[in-house]
């Protein structure tokens, strides 16, 4: 067995109204895995057992600016279930004082929280992105939690200690472009593994634990920085949390 990466992989109320896109966004101070961060996902879903989120895309020029919102919004699929909360940069489970659903493998529920984006990959030998991976007839995520490789991705050549892994070069559209999301860094057994941003099936077929959209959308993720967090709330999550976290306003 090869590693080609050992990657762990692991929704507001408007008051006044918004600022142009062209001009810094108010925010408070921000939490820690958000003041290095240069660009930022968000994606928010109606409630916990919602299937549809709006994700939207932010940036800022340097450390402790204000968001930028790019004037698009889009619209996003996530598991069947729902959501729940994930391991993240936001800590394992939900946050200090925060209730509600936690993720665990196969419950086909989208992680919530805050995480990090790692890597993208495709089909195509080469992508304008950053930290891009080709996928091959041999690339494999582990999603076999007894395994040592869980939660991985790697290019299955030889042996294996696993019963169960995601065949990532398939014969549908899925995984053509996609992005790995950063949940269960820890490779806890049982809670979670193979997350990523892809293209979705259809506009409204949910996922199995993702986030899936647009091949268009994603591709217009082109040009993140090195530093890009993704934050996956349901909307009264995210305005609770909103001023904690230094999140732009929806």
């Amino acid at each position: 067995m090869k590693l080609v990466a050992l990657v762990a992989l692991a929704a507001c109320s408007h008051g006044d109204p918004a600022p142009r896109p062209s001009e810094p966004l108010p925010y408070a101070p921000m939490h820690g895995f958000m003041l290095t961060a240069t660009d930022l996902i968000t994606s928010v879903a109606d409630d916990w057992g919602s299937t549809h989120v709006i994700l939207r895309r932010w940036r800022r020029d340097g450390h402790g600016l204000g968001w930028r919102d790019h004037p698009s919004e889009w619209d996003g699929v996530i598991g069947s279930a729902g959501l729940g909360w994930g391991d993240g940069l936001h800590g394992i489970g939900a946050p200090k004082g925060r209730d509600g659903p936690v993720k665990r493998e196969g419950d086909n529920r989208s992680p919530a929280g805050a995480f990090r984006i790692t890597q993208f990959f495709g089909y195509e030998p080469e992508a304008p992105f950053k930290h891009y991976l080709q996928l091959t007839d041999h690339t494999e995520c582990v999603d076999d939690p007894k395994s040592t490789a869980y939660n991985t991705i790697v290019e299955h050549t030889g042996s294996a200690d696993w019963r169960s892994s995601e065949h990532m070069r398939r014969t549908d559209d899925l995984y053509s472009l996609g992005a790995v999301v950063n949940h269960n860094a820890q490779r806890t057994p049982g809670h979670g593994s193979c997350i990523f941003l892809h293209v979705w099936s259809r506009p409204v077929s949910p996922t199995v634990g993702c986030t899936a959209m647009a091949k268009e959308n994603l591709a217009a993720l082109a040009g993140l920085g090195d530093d890009v967090v993704f934050v996956q709330l349901t909307r009264a999550e995210y305005s609770a949390l909103q001023d904690q976290w230094g999140l732009p306003p929806q």
